[in-house]
């Protein structure tokens, strides 16, 4: 297994050049900097383009598929895309009630403040 030398450094991670970087670390390197560069102007075509099951995963069925599958405990007979998943668990969750509201949020950040 080859060994190189990396230098990456930001808010959330720092790679130096002493740290040795394996093939698996090389990966994830890579992997990383796909994920936050955004998205490319090319569009990927994906092998669920032409299913016609995908076609029902609209926002008005997103609360009656996190019913299907979280209150009713049900599995999807097929896998979705992460981006549809995403999408129904957050609609669950803010009918649900378990969203955190800005509101919240604003006060949990101050009370996390007070205690520090």
């Amino acid at each position: 297994m080859a060994e190189t030398t990396a230098h990456i450094k930001d808010d959330e991670s720092t790679v130096t050049e002493d740290t040795p970087v394996t093939e698996g670390v090389g990966y994830w390197l890579k992997q990383r900097e796909e994920w936050t560069r955004g998205h490319s102007s090319t569009l990927v075509e994906s092998p669920n383009s032409n299913n016609p099951a995908l076609r029902e995963i609209v926002p008005d069925n997103y609360l009656k598929i996190y019913t299907h599958l979280v209150r009713n405990r049900r599995k999807l007979s097929k896998p979705i895309p992460l981006s549809f998943a995403i999408k129904i668990l957050v609609a669950g969750w803010k009918a649900d009630g378990t969203w955190p509201t800005e509101e919240s949020v604003s006060q949990s950040s101050i009370q996390e403040s007070t205690r520090n």
